[in-house]
């Protein structure tokens, strides 16, 4: 839905039908890991995310303990390149959340070493 409407207020303001594909591609995610402008969106969402919304989501699904949260952490770290964890890990979290986001990180560890080893630069 977000990359169909970003495509069409593109083609609406000039861009090209080309232009407006690629957004949408970044949108859906679908070059992850292989295009480094997709990985550069995906990384700032994922921070993004911790930055400013961490704390509504925490609070919407208040009744989720830490080892679900460390689960969801653990599968944004997945989508995201040792750029954008580097990122994160300079964040001012509250330690509650700096706890879920450590154990997610060194439960993913092995998975993680290998995604950057296929890293786009």
């Amino acid at each position: 839905m977000h990359a169909d409407t970003v495509g069409a207020l593109m083609r609406d303001a000039g861009y090209s039908e080309e232009e407006a594909a690629k957004v949408g591609s970044y949108l859906r995610k679908e070059q992850l890991k292989k295009d480094p402008d997709s990985q550069a969106l995906e990384n700032v969402v994922d921070v993004v995310f911790l930055t400013y919304y961490w704390d509504e989501f925490i609070g919407k699904y208040a009744h989720y303990d830490d080892d679900k949260l460390v689960d969801i952490v653990g599968k944004t770290l997945r989508k995201m390149s040792s750029t954008g964890h580097n990122a994160a890990l300079k964040l001012d979290l509250d330690d509650r959340t700096a706890r879920i986001v450590g154990r997610a990180l060194e439960r993913e560890k092995k998975a993680l070493e290998a995604l950057a080893k296929h890293e786009v630069s």
